[in-house]
């Protein structure tokens, strides 16, 4: 829950009652009605500090009622059951702002809705409606619409005129849903139909960065649901003093490109690897000034804070680390040595794990004198002696008089010379692998050193060792590198190009544009700000020169020399404005309704190829995307359904998706070919077993409207063939079915759209709250 969760916690009692009873009955309209997990703090509003006073606000409650009732005709002339005053803060890291949150009882009509109203503005920041018992009280499918999306978009346009006073003097521009948004906005193509618009603002030919008005409306054009984020303020500058190519010249001169080591898997986190030799940016770009060329940087973003860390070699020492066996006591005396726990700790084993290879025990130790007071861990491995992890959880609740007491401090030199010895004695190869990074990081309590894995020079991301001593010189937590690559790994990995060359490819492939940011460009703020300190300065961000690319890019592979990031998994954009190779194909429609809600995606030079062939696979995703909540992969069972489909296989989940709904019978013992082109019978067949056909199609194996077709005789499936075209779903062309003609992506388009609006009329949706059947149902 949101709006309505967080609402109830303040609202008055009775009222309260009789609506929480009924918001645990419903699910919202945005975030196409999933059930909700419980009372969870998801809008951005601070309930821990103070309340804003509403007699200190421009807008008062019954204003903020009023233009409530004005942009939102489902309120009617009806007063909210609730309303109150609380901090809002309408996008991340924008800043806190008071705001009116209200909420109507309509138990009558089976919905809640809820608004939320800036209290210096009037501007409308978020509107939901929430749906009793049957989730949306009206059928799967509103296809075919009754207004176009153009009418629609037109709604929502001066819906957003209406609702939000401060953007009156903007432009409005229509932009893709990001993968975030479209979860909260976009429905699946068999779900509740719904237009859904996300707009920019644009003022003086340029856009304001990173603010969002999304607008979700039924297919008669009323508005459902709505979100504004994002903090505009008024442009400050009408025109940019630096141009673009001066503001990429600032930039290109403030950085340079350091080598660093990176697991491109590190991500994935299923134990593979894939290390690479990359040259990264040594600090990050937040912004250029438009006006005075001044350009502002970041070195704690991405990889750049280890890649231009200063690191200094460990002097040798008279210990080193031998591999041992260790008892429980052992174990024990060895992390004594360092450690900040009494000596009469009573130590037991939490847990223990046995590969055949390592022994690793999960310690716990209480203070005798404490024993509500938190507890200390300790990780090691039984079979080589190291020592694995050391935290103290008694630091975090000490006693009042203890936390206020003034604590020691320790030098850096010191704690050095304290820890490098013992991590010595205690850490396989420190000495070798290892050089303590500089700067250090420190608190008023302790210091904590970082010791990072450097290899011929140049630092390995993600495997750095982290010791944290108290004033006294005794640890209290010790986080060690995960296990390192081989040196073999590592020294396999020769450059082809150097740093300057790596940073000719990043120039090239990377475009300084002026937008309209508010403070300055950084994002840190939550302070309340002031109605007169609302303003957005003119500044010029790093985007890819490819603007169908996600980011501008920070790194260059110095193997293979390919530009940007590594891994690139399943990011994408939804809806929008069509591409341009699709805005006069015959099925520009169909397909805008599937771009619209994520079936269909563009390529990497934003194109939708429209006449691309059709894999089976694809087919199959496109059809998952058009049933699921957020068009995101079921995760299903994980047995091979048929020999050539595992596991990883890129189109598993959507696979898995159609045996569990049984539009596929698995068969372990044949081949899916999933890869393979989509043909028409295909496509004819799956269509018929998804609206549930199969008995009648065997019916019509000799209908006419088949029999009379010139290739009649090569399709083996006439029943299905008679069924889809009955359906209008698909069309024979020039006499002939083609039954082995190859599907296109707009061809798929006419057919699922046309499924779509005949959904209501089939004997059992396709679409419910569920996945279809009883028993897959939530």
């Amino acid at each position: 829950m949101t709006l309505a969760s967080n609402f109830l916690r303040y609202a008055r009692p009775l009222t309260a009652l009789l609506i929480a009873f009924a918001i645990l009955l419903a699910r919202p309209e945005i975030g196409h009605g999933l059930p909700a997990s419980g009372y969870e703090e998801t809008t951005g509003i601070d309930y821990e500090n103070a309340r804003p006073d509403p007699a200190a606000v421009p807008i008062s409650e019954e204003a903020a009622i009023r233009l409530a009732k004005g942009a939102l005709p489902a309120v009617g002339n009806k007063n909210p059951d609730e309303i109150g005053l609380l901090y809002a803060q309408t996008g991340d890291y924008r800043p806190r702002i008071p705001a009116w949150k209200a909420a109507w009882d309509m138990l009558d009509k089976g919905t809640i809705l809820l608004a939320e109203i800036d209290a210096t503005t009037g501007d409308l920041l978020a509107y939901e409606t929430r749906f009793l018992g049957n989730p949306l009280n009206e059928p799967n499918s509103g296809f075919p619409a009754s207004i176009t999306r153009d009418r629609a978009k037109a709604a929502a346009e001066a819906f957003v005129r209406k609702a939000v006073p401060s953007v009156r003097d903007f432009g409005l521009k229509e932009l893709a849903f990001s993968q975030d948004e479209m979860y909260d906005f976009v429905y699946p193509l068999f779900g509740p139909a719904r237009y859904s618009f996300r707009f920019g603002l644009t003022a003086n030919g340029y856009e304001a960065f990173n603010v969002s008005l999304a607008v979700v409306l039924d297919m008669a054009g009323n508005v459902k649901a709505f979100s504004f984020t994002g903090d505009p303020g008024q442009p400050v500058a009408k025109r940019a003093a630096v141009q673009a190519a001066e503001a990429k010249r600032i930039w290109a001169n403030g950085f340079r490109m350091m080598p660093l080591y990176l697991d491109a898997a590190a991500g994935y986190y299923d134990g593979s690897e894939d290390w690479r030799l990359v040259y990264v940016m040594d600090r990050t770009l937040w912004s250029i000034d438009a006006m005075s060329g001044t350009p502002a940087w970041s070195d704690v973003y991405g990889y750049s804070d280890i890649a231009a860390r200063r690191y200094e070699n460990i002097p040798p020492t008279d210990v080193s680390f031998v591999l041992r066996n260790v008892s429980f006591e052992q174990a024990v005396r060895a992390a004594a040595t360092i450690a900040n726990f009494p000596s009469d700790t009573e130590w037991s084993v939490q847990d223990e794990a046995d590969d055949g290879q390592r022994r690793i025990w999960e310690l716990e130790g209480i203070d005798p004198r404490h024993r509500e007071g938190g507890y200390y861990s300790l990780t090691v491995d039984a079979r080589t002696g190291q020592m694995l992890d050391y935290a103290d959880y008694r630091r975090f609740i000490r006693d009042a008089d203890e936390r206020s007491s003034e604590p020691p401090i320790i030098k850096v030199a010191d704690a050095r010379k304290l820890a490098e010895r013992w991590l010595a004695e205690h850490i396989p190869d420190f000495l070798s692998q290892y050089k303590f990074a500089v700067p250090f990081e420190s608190a008023a309590s302790e210091l904590t050193l970082e010791y990072r894995r450097v290899h011929r020079g140049i630092p390995v991301a993600g495997r750095a060792l982290f010791i944290s001593l108290d004033g006294n010189g005794k640890m209290t937590r010790l986080m060690p590198s995960p296990q390192s690559p081989a040196v073999e790994t590592l020294d396999a990995l020769k450059p082809t190009l150097d740093a300057e060359q790596a940073k000719k490819r990043i120039v090239q492939r990377t475009k300084l544009l002026p937008y309209y940011l508010p403070n300055k460009g950084y994002p840190f703020t939550h302070d309340v700000i002031d109605l007169d300190q609302k303003r957005l300065d003119l500044l010029y961000l790093a985007a890819p020169a490819n603007l169908y690319e996600l980011y501008a890019p920070d790194r260059v592979d110095a193997v293979s020399g390919n530009v940007g990031l590594l891994s690139s998994g399943e990011v994408f954009t939804v809806g929008g404005p069509l591409p341009a190779d699709v805005r006069s194909h015959p099925s520009k429609k169909a397909l805008q309704a599937l771009f619209d809600r994520g079936l269909l995606l563009t390529d990497s030079k934003g194109r939708l190829l429209p006449d691309a062939e059709l894999s089976r696979g694809e087919f199959l995703r496109m059809m998952h995307k058009g049933m699921t909540f957020k068009g995101t992969p079921y995760i299903g069972r994980e047995e091979p359904f048929f020999s050539d489909i595992g596991t990883k296989h890129p189109y598993f989940d959507d696979i898995v998706y159609f045996a569990e709904r049984r539009w596929l019978t698995p068969n372990p013992k044949i081949a899916l070919k999933a890869d393979n082109p989509l043909t028409r019978e295909q496509m004819a067949v799956w269509l018929t077993r998804i609206i549930g056909y199969e008995k009648r199609a065997r019916t019509l194996k000799s209908d006419p409207q088949v029999t009379r077709l010139r290739d009649a005789g090569q399709i083996k499936d006439k029943g299905a063939a008679a069924v889809v075209m009955k359906l209008g779903l698909m069309k024979p062309a020039d006499g002939d079915f083609k039954p082995g003609g190859r599907v296109t992506r707009a061809e798929a388009a006419e057919s699922l759209l046309k499924l779509a609006e005949i959904q209501s009329q089939l004997d059992k949706p396709l679409w419910t709250w569920g996945y279809g059947d009883d028993e897959y149902s939530y």
